[in-house]
């Protein structure tokens, strides 16, 4: 952070601009990655599952963790890591509904989670400056079409099926991802033109082709379907809260695949394949037998 904004080295060449002044985007645990946002947005549906089911006398153990997952999205500078926060944050109400819990706990947690993103928000400008979020500010016009990040996203999936037809097989694991570096770095073409490697998808037809992209949708489609069809038959109501949680949060990371390679860094692409060892235990195997024939009863 010491380094110069526009310094070409380091963890200080990836720079945003506001009000005509370069400022170097905040680094995290790997190169620039904006880990924090990533690890903060993971973090709010699970810390909001044990306040509505924790004891009482604890619950401020999780609030205040759950303020700190909310820093760590605002320090990031990252309008993805926000994206999935909020994602996360609708798809845990979503998936609450569908699993048969207590609408008014639901309510009273996402009510504080509110509350607590507006008082970190105006905690962090005074301690960090009116400016000090203004990438997530202008989150709206990436919506709306005004910036250049959301053309690109659709470019970027536009340009699947030309891919897919000129590689069928893709170009071979480590070509695309973190790994396409490594020995010097090489420049990835499909019949002589670039190609794309920024989501999820295109990563996955970059490296494995169309026999990748299928495998990895079919089995994100099948651990969705497995939780929203057998949530609701986990006797136990503060196991289904807690597994609400997980698949939140599953759901905000593949959906963040459309536009950023989830499965190429951290902690999304560890995440994902947690969760269908979740899923695999709980809706599929032994775990599924045993909660599904439970005889607890309590509220959560």
């Amino acid at each position: 952070m010491s380094a110069p904004a526009n310094s070409t080295s380091g963890v200080s060449k990836r720079t945003y601009t506001t009000e005509g002044e370069s400022k170097p985007r905040p680094p995290g645990l790997g190169p620039d990655s904006g880990f924090s946002g990533g690890m903060g947005a993971m973090a709010v549906p699970g810390l909001l599952a044990l306040l509505t089911v924790g004891r009482l006398r604890r619950r401020w153990v999780a609030l205040v963790l759950l303020a700190g997952a909310l820093i760590g999205i605002a320090a990031a500078a990252s309008r993805s890591s926000l994206i999935i926060g909020v994602v996360a944050l609708l798809s845990y109400a979503g998936l609450s509904v569908i699993a048969h819990l207590k609408v008014g706990r639901l309510l009273v947690g996402v009510l504080v989670a509110l509350g607590l993103a507006f008082g970190v928000a105006s905690a962090f400008t005074s301690y960090a400056g009116k400016n000090s979020l203004h990438r997530q500010e202008t989150i709206t016009s990436s919506f709306e079409g005004n910036g250049g990040g959301r053309a690109g996203k659709e470019r970027n999936l536009l340009q699947l099926p030309t891919d897919i037809s000129g590689a069928p097989f893709g170009s071979g694991l480590g070509t695309g991802g973190s790994a396409g570096g490594l020995g010097g770095k090489q420049r990835v073409t499909i019949e002589g033109r670039g190609v794309s490697r920024e989501g999820s998808l295109n990563l996955l037809v970059v490296e494995t082709g169309a026999p990748g992209l299928l495998l990895w949708v079919g089995l994100s489609l099948n651990v969705l379907a497995l939780a929203l069809l057998r949530l609701r038959r986990i006797a136990d109501p503060e196991l289904r809260t807690y597994l609400v949680a997980v698949f939140a949060v599953f759901i905000a990371f593949t959906a963040n695949g459309f536009a950023g390679p989830t499965l190429a860094g951290t902690p999304g692409g560890t995440y994902l394949w947690f969760a269908c060892g979740i899923a695999s235990y709980w809706f599929a195997g032994e775990g599924y037998r045993k909660a599904r024939l439970s005889t607890q009863t309590r509220s959560p």
